[in-house]
């Protein structure tokens, strides 16, 4: 246990910091989204260039896992939607009902507690996520919210204007030019490894620092009850699914995971949500429940990873 508890708590340490110091006015929640700027600009895409770039392709692209984390994924926002439609949610509402239950805060979250966990595979488990997230859940939940921001534009718009978007997301602007370097062969200079390698690293603390200081405080009354089960089924349902459709995957024929793959796989899918979801939800008059989740998700996470790495014997 005082080995789990070595891994978990400077995680978690970071993140109480975060909101201590926001909270006695050391910094400003502005501070924080300039922190996180640099972190998804900079920090992250330089670790997913190394971690993708410095690999051959064949252990880049694992099928087993993109497709359980996928499904296992798509099916968890299939619960959320299917909740929040019986709940009499708007439909913007039951696409980050959906959200909420599915993406992972695999870059903020996620990316520190691999490098101490899994320090060999961290960069390449981020660099799979994000494609997972990046070209299937984002896409799916702008697809089917409906929202005031931007309801004058189909669906097909919304989702062509999110495609043109992608081009510039700093992170698949990092990954794809590892993919380039991995496909073409070429060996990076030490000059390069070792500049990328120092943005890479410095994210890790930072990122969490961050997130402790834009969590927020809780809601109450029926806005409560939304967020302790899009919030339970993120923890619970969402890695109980994954592991479910990896299982199933694998009887079917697709080749085992790494070791180290699997338990990666494992703890993304019990990671809290999304540290962006309550910007990705402001336009759609959604932000005060989904920051609540990201609250509720993150705080309550330091105990469900815990059991899991205990149980991982990690």
């Amino acid at each position: 246990m005082l080995s789990v508890l070595a891994i978990t708590v400077p995680i978690y340490a970071c993140v109480a910091v975060g909101q201590i110091a926001v909270r006695r006015g050391m910094f400003s929640k502005g501070d924080m989204r300039v922190l996180t700027t640099f972190v998804f600009n900079l920090s992250l895409p330089c670790m997913l260039f190394l971690a993708i770039g410095t690999r051959h392709l064949s252990d880049i692209v694992n099928p087993t896992y993109l497709a359980a984390y996928a499904i296992g994924s798509l099916l968890t926002f299939a619960i959320g939607w299917t909740w929040g439609r019986r709940a009499g949610h708007s439909t913007a509402g039951r696409a980050f009902d959906g959200l909420g239950m599915s993406g992972c805060n695999s870059g903020f979250v996620g990316y520190p507690l691999m490098l101490l966990t899994l320090p060999s595979v961290a960069g390449l488990v981020l660099g799979l996520n994000m494609l997972v997230e990046n070209l299937i859940l984002l896409p799916l939940m702008f697809l089917l919210a409906e929202g005031r921001a931007d309801a004058q534009l189909s669906r097909a718009q919304r989702l062509r204007d999110y495609g043109v978007r992608l081009t510039r997301n700093p992170l698949l602007v990092g990954l794809v030019a590892g993919l380039i370097v991995s496909v073409s062969g070429i060996v990076l200079p030490d000059i390069v490894v070792r500049t990328a390698d120092l943005f890479g690293r410095a994210g890790a603390a930072v990122a969490l620092f961050a997130v402790g200081g834009l969590l927020g405080g809780m809601p109450r009354g029926r806005i409560l009850v939304r967020v302790l089960t899009v919030s339970a089924g993120k923890l619970l349902l969402h890695p109980a699914f994954v592991f479910a459709v990896m299982l199933a995957l694998v009887a079917l024929g697709l080749p085992s995971l790494d070791p180290q793959l699997r338990t990666g796989l494992l703890l993304t899918a019990a990671l809290p949500v999304f540290s962006i979801l309550p910007v990705l939800a402001h336009p759609y008059g959604e932000a005060e429940p989904m920051a609540a989740v990201m609250l509720v998700t993150t705080a309550t996470s330091f105990l469900t990873l815990s059991v899991l790495l205990a149980a991982l014997e990690l």
